[in-house]
């Protein structure tokens, strides 16, 4: 952060979610600066968003502080990281596709549906409702899965 505030006369800045996962243990410890809250879809069928530190973006303030969460990933639990491109994406009536629309449907998703097919049925998901519209920002999804498997382990898709 600090490097990014040097010379930063324009105030540019960038989001940045962080995230430390043992694919063991299950256990996370993450950091926010200002990036939208991912997604946590537990085991169990509930879909919930990740309690967030406070941050502020990176390269606005050179004595931010950014503070830390830990939790402990479940196996079958998932995780979806994104950009604001999918929420903001609109379709040609100007709607956004949203946090609800989202959350909505992150919530009916199969428990079992590995994290690379949920990133491309997302991502499918969200060009079905905006096509005929122009992309207007980049869209970005990160999916994390702990593995049912006995070792521990990781599914992934970005």
């Amino acid at each position: 952060n600090q490097e990014l505030c040097l010379g930063n006369d324009l105030c540019m800045f960038l989001t940045l979610f962080l995230g430390i996962l043992d694919i063991q243990s299950g256990h996370f410890i993450y950091s926010n600066a200002g990036h939208l809250p991912p997604y946590l879809l537990s085991g169990d069928g509930k879909c919930r968003v990740l309690e967030l530190p406070r941050g502020k973006p990176l390269g606005l303030l050179h004595s931010a502080e950014y503070g830390v969460v830990e939790m402990a990933l479940k196996k079958s639990d998932r995780i979806m990281l994104y950009t604001d491109g999918v929420t903001e994406a609109m379709n040609t009536d100007e709607q956004f596709f949203g946090d609800e629309r989202l959350k909505a449907w992150l919530s009916k998703q199969s428990q079992g549906m590995s994290a690379k097919i949920m990133v491309e049925q997302l991502l499918a998901e969200v060009r079905h409702f905006t096509s005929g519209a122009p992309q207007s920002d980049d869209i970005a999804l990160l999916g994390i899965r702990m593995s049912d498997n006995t070792k521990g382990g990781l599914d992934g898709a970005a």
